[in-house]
């Protein structure tokens, strides 16, 4: 029998109903996530202005961020649930979230969390790095350092917008879809890496994409060497 489209089709019987009273009754709240301030008394200190916040999403990034542009700089927070820890450069008005969560349970609250730096801020920018393997589409002939980007509401020519079907997912999408909601204007930039490795090359179009952006920055990633090894860290 053919069903017209929108056709709402009842169960036979009640044990299908009783399925979902089941896993209702077994369902747990989601725990509150909070901020966690890294001092004594632990109090807030969310910024009232801000020229940017970054959102950088991916495993293994805090390495090269750290050399090109925190220069060990010290979190002020960290999520109590969730891998995402908060930076602040006050002399640049710059915040930056680093995080790497998988959870996709967790994303809806990890945004609602940026609220107080979202709204402070006057430009809100998400890195994510994704497998080059994973696009979809035409041959990219600008793979020349190992990787490319593509952009989501991008505002520099420099960056092709994101093709269909093509899609951005975890906290990075959660923040453009947030302002895209309450009209605030938020870009996101996904790098595609032929190999997750930052080196001196490969890092060569995340640096320009952080210059477009404003944020201070080295001009290039310097590897560091053990001298005991002969190995780059």
């Amino acid at each position: 029998m053919d069903f017209a489209f929108g056709e709402i089709v009842e169960p036979s019987s009640r044990a299908f109903w009783n399925d979902y009273d089941e896993l209702g009754e077994e369902r747990q709240e989601f725990p509150e996530l909070k901020w966690v301030w890294q001092n004594e008394d632990n109090t807030p200190q969310f910024p009232t202005d801000l020229e940017t916040f970054l959102i950088v999403e991916g495993f293994g990034v805090l390495d090269f961020l750290n050399s090109v542009l925190l220069k060990g700089e010290s979190p002020v927070c960290h999520l109590s649930i969730g891998q995402a820890v908060m930076y602040h450069l006050p002399a640049s008005k710059v915040a930056i979230c680093l995080t790497d969560e998988k959870d996709l349970n967790y994303f809806t609250p990890m945004t609602t969390a940026m609220e107080p730096w979202i709204k402070a801020a006057k430009h809100v920018y998400g890195i994510t790095f994704h497998s080059a393997s994973t696009y979809k589409g035409e041959e990219v002939m600008e793979t020349v350092d190992g990787c490319f980007v593509r952009g989501v509401n991008s505002k520099f020519e420099s960056v092709k917008e994101l093709e269909v079907p093509n899609i951005i997912t975890g906290l990075t999408a959660g923040i453009v879809s947030y302002c895209k909601f309450h009209k605030l204007e938020a870009s996101a930039f996904i790098v595609y890496m032929e190999a997750p490795i930052f080196d001196s090359i490969t890092t060569k179009p995340v640096i320009k994409l952080l210059k477009s952006m404003k944020v201070p920055c080295d001009d290039a990633y310097a590897l560091k060497q053990k001298p005991e090894s002969g190995l780059y860290m």
